[in-house]
């Protein structure tokens, strides 16, 4: 099937009113929910929340993600220099032992 912007995000639904008139009605659909739970929750979460501690807790998070990035920095690193290790070893692992050159 075929999904379109009315189908997520915001759609238009008839209804028939007491008076037996056809009403056009906007309604949001699983996305536009998602995304305006996410903002309560988020203003929910700093609403009461002076400077200093929004401060603190945006530092808290710098940290956590700069310690993250670190760690993965050396993962990576890792990676590089096994592949390099594997580059040069198995070549002359396959001349020595398989080839017995």
């Amino acid at each position: 099937p075929s999904y379109t912007y009315e189908d997520f995000v915001r759609g238009i639904t008839v209804e028939n009113n007491d008076a037996g008139k056809i009403e056009y009605k906007t309604e949001n659909r699983i996305l536009a929910d998602y995304a305006s739970k996410a903002l309560k929750n988020y203003n929910d979460f700093y609403k009461n929340t002076s400077f200093e501690e929004y401060y603190e807790k945006a530092k808290s998070s710098a940290e956590i993600l700069s310690s993250v990035s670190l760690n993965m920095s050396f993962y990576f690193l890792g990676l590089f220099f096994m592949s390099v290790f594997y580059s040069v070893a198995v070549p002359l692992f396959y001349k020595k032992i398989v080839l017995r050159i």
